[in-house]
């Protein structure tokens, strides 16, 4: 009987603590991880692409470009190359913004 009291204050425990994290979270917008993602979506956005149609065109998952422009992933520099000639316009971009 003693273990199940134990047992019973850290599940307890445990969810306040799950609870106190939850709530002590302001919501904080994080900078992106690859600044060159949020060029890519205005460029794409403003010739009404969509990610499948551009993903297509590029060879590439529409998983994998919503991943560059949210600045999770970096594009790789000769799939940069081809989504400027895609998209007929040329990026700001730098070699630490890309991967090689």
């Amino acid at each position: 009987m003693c273990g199940l009291k134990y047992r019973f204050f850290f599940v307890v425990a445990l969810l306040a603590l799950g609870i106190w994290a939850c709530g002590s979270k302001q919501n904080v917008v994080n900078p992106p991880l690859n600044p060159i993602g949020e060029q890519i979506r205005k460029v794409r956005l403003a010739q009404q692409i969509s990610q499948q149609q551009l993903a297509d065109s590029l060879g590439v998952s529409a998983v994998s470009l919503s991943l560059i422009e949210d600045g999770f992933a970096s594009p790789l520099p000769y799939k940069l190359k081809q989504m400027e000639q895609i998209l007929n316009t040329k990026f700001d971009w730098d070699s630490s913004a890309v991967i090689f």
